[in-house]
């Protein structure tokens, strides 16, 4: 998809938060809140038309497929 639109302005992006805070969560297992997966969702959405497309992001890093 990424490939598709590439010049037209849309970029295409997929984010990986971590394991989040939940009742389902495993003992032991680091989780983060909500609220901070969602930040790099909304970091993704709000880039400038020139920002990086077609890649994997996890804590605003990218992250190999």
């Amino acid at each position: 998809m990424a490939a598709e639109l590439d010049g037209t302005g849309v970029l295409v992006n997929a984010v990986a938060p971590p394991p989040i805070q939940t009742r389902m969560a495993l003992p032991g297992i680091e989780t983060i809140t909500a609220e901070a997966a969602a930040t790099d969702t909304v970091w993704l959405a709000t880039l400038p038309d020139d920002g990086p497309s077609g890649d994997l992001w996890t804590g605003r890093r990218e992250k190999p497929w």
